[in-house]
């Protein structure tokens, strides 16, 4: 089992269409909960291994349209 934040960084990091609405999901049913700190460092440092940005902006854009704790 994993933690919904883990769950996030391995969804962003696949990214397919799919992945995406989970992610959103997640966001929606556990945004107060949700320790954003920990999964923006995991998903800089995967987006920056793989050189690929869109890792971040997965997790981003739902985060502000949802209106995360500091969005």
């Amino acid at each position: 089992m994993c933690s919904a934040e883990d769950l996030i960084i391995h969804k962003a990091i696949a990214g397919r269409p799919q992945d995406i609405r989970d992610i959103e999901g997640v966001i929606y049913r556990q945004k107060l909960a949700l320790d954003a700190g920990y999964i923006r460092e995991w998903l800089q440092a995967f987006s920056d291994l793989l050189e690929n940005p869109d890792i971040m902006a997965r997790f981003e854009t739902p985060w502000n349209v949802i209106g995360g704790p500091g969005a």
